[in-house]
């Protein structure tokens, strides 16, 4: 019986020091992305009513614009793929969809 008392509270543990546990979560590379395929750039959702873009645009992700090799518009769009502070909790239920990340745009 004390044993199991043991692994229960060792799970508890475990359990809630997900929400305490801070990391630095990146976008992943399905994150949505504009690319301007005559200027080689990447613009992300938020940052377009700013870009200076062509006609020749589509929507794609942004392991495909690291794929081609295509650069950041703006800082705007460097600024909105930063890293975010977030507990290891928030990181995974974005990862599985449960929650609304800082990307999902």
């Amino acid at each position: 019986m004390k044993k199991i008392s043991i692994v229960v509270s060792l799970v508890a543990l475990i359990l809630l020091s997900l929400f305490f546990i801070p990391i630095h979560a990146k976008p992943s590379g399905q994150t949505r992305m504009i690319l301007d395929h005559s200027l080689h750039v990447y613009v992300s959702p938020p940052c377009f009513n700013e870009a200076q873009v062509t006609n020749n645009i589509a929507e794609s992700t942004l392991s495909k614009a690291r794929e081609l090799q295509y650069e950041s518009e703006a800082k705007c769009t460097t600024d909105s793929l930063m890293s975010q502070k977030m507990s290891l909790a928030d990181a995974l239920f974005m990862k599985l969809g449960i929650v609304k990340g800082p990307w999902s745009w």
